[in-house]
């Protein structure tokens, strides 16, 4: 099966997100991703059994405590992507750092620069098809 571990942005970011992606989708009919608000910590990745995962994130989050991060402002990569920008506080980025390590150390997941521990947070706004939009987005 496929898989992607993310971090869902809950509160006013994520509601504001949420309704942003909506809108545009009906009024520029311009798709982006199915999930609710979020940033990725892994990307999509195959894998049979589940079961060592679901422990390594279950013993993480008994051992962290949750740790806030600001929607700030606007960005993109390139024509392909806009997003809003994740400004993570030192203590999120090392426990989002901390669970990198974790996760490493399973098998079935491996990280590139992409969605490793030097990724760019960001929250997707558009990102499906919109290069002959981009500038109208």
């Amino acid at each position: 099966m496929r898989y992607v571990i993310v971090s869902v942005v809950k509160g006013d970011g994520g509601k504001f997100n949420n309704e942003l992606r909506k809108d545009i989708f009906e009024n520029l009919s311009v798709k982006s991703s199915k999930l609710p608000a979020h940033f990725t910590i892994k990307s999509p990745f195959e894998c049979e059994d589940i079961s060592i995962l679901d422990k390594e994130l279950t013993e993480f989050t008994n051992l962290h405590s949750v740790s806030n991060y600001k929607l700030n402002g606007y960005d993109s990569f390139d024509n392909r992507v806009i997003f809003m920008k994740v400004i993570m506080s030192n203590k999120g980025k090392k426990i989002h750092d901390d669970l990198i390590d974790t996760l490493s150390s399973i098998p079935y997941i491996k990280f590139d620069e992409k969605d490793g521990k030097n990724k760019i947070f960001h929250v997707t706004v558009s990102s499906k098809k919109i290069k002959n939009r981009f500038n109208e987005l």
